[in-house]
């Protein structure tokens, strides 16, 4: 039976916390006030546009959505053939793109918010109360998955998805411009008596195999007796010590490029969200700057 970690929150206590940061929602006029002091219209988002995604997009979604809920006993989603993908994408490309309309104002911030929370609470990063219990959203998807149900519960709709907030401001161009949005995040964060950890982003390699092995031992217990085959069973041995020595030469090269982006992160301004906090608690957080951390 699965036991909740005592040191983290429990969904019902995460959205209870989330209620407290944001009684009026991620785009409540509290939140505008904080973020565009001189209004709307002299933001550096009063620009923004909204194109209708195509036809092909919103299958795809659709599909996703489904694959979200779907049960034992239930259809299976069927997305796109690659056939049906190329040839929409030939069509795509053949069509003129939409007239932009200008965005609604409450959706653009609603999902900027979103974005940048799961800059903060996602990302590997820690937000801890005063007790050092993490407020842990999940994985990275998991996070993202947890942001969009918050504001669909919150918003009584189904518009958002995942994928609206999956990777949060990863590939955004300038994330300086976020800065007010950071800064009105932490500052939500303080009140409550949170703080908050940064984590330098690293890549790891991780071996499926021995779960695979534990898998397939678990279907077949006497497997690995009643079929014994020592040539099969050198194969495998010589292909696990092939397999063994490329994973290593692999992760010396993940530890060599992480060893350089540390020390070049040193030489660098703090990234925004570490601005930011920095704006509001006065200091640097936890793990900023980074030290390189060994195995």
């Amino acid at each position: 039976m699965f036991e909740p970690d005592p040191n983290e929150y429990t969904e019902d206590e995460l959205n209870e916390a989330f209620d407290r940061l944001f009684p009026q929602g991620f785009a409540g006029s509290d939140v505008f006030k904080e973020i565009c002091p001189e209004g709307w219209a002299k933001s550096p988002w009063a620009g923004a546009v909204r194109r209708e995604p195509d036809e092909m997009a919103k299958e795809m979604t659709a599909s996703l959505r489904a694959m979200e809920t779907w049960k034992p006993g239930d259809p299976m989603p069927v997305f796109p053939s690659m056939d049906d993908l190329s040839r929409r994408m030939k069509e795509l490309a053949e069509m003129p793109l939409p007239e932009p309309v200008p965005a609604d104002p409450v959706e653009v911030v609603r999902e900027m918010v979103g974005r940048c929370l799961w800059d903060v609470f996602s990302d590997n990063h820690d937000v801890t109360d005063p007790e050092g219990r993490r407020l842990h959203l999940g994985s990275h998807r998991g996070s993202a998955g947890f942001l969009a149900q918050y504001l669909n519960r919150g918003e009584a709709t189904d518009q958002y998805f995942y994928l609206d907030f999956y990777m949060g401001n990863g590939m955004a161009d300038d994330k300086a411009v976020l800065a007010p949005v950071y800064e009105m995040i932490f500052g939500r964060l303080k009140v409550q008596g949170y703080d908050w950890k940064y984590s330098f982003p690293r890549l790891r390699l991780v071996d499926f195999r021995p779960l695979k092995e534990a898998i397939d031992r678990e279907k077949n217990p006497e497997g690995e007796y009643a079929e014994y085959d020592p040539s099969a069973e050198f194969e495998k041995a010589e292909a696990d010590r092939k397999k063994d020595e490329e994973l290593a030469e692999m992760r010396a090269k993940l530890d060599e490029g992480y060893r350089e982006s540390v020390e070049a992160a040193r030489e660098q301004p703090p990234p925004a969200t570490v601005q930011a906090y920095e704006a509001v608690y006065g200091e640097f957080p936890a793990g900023w700057p980074p030290e390189i951390e060994d195995e």
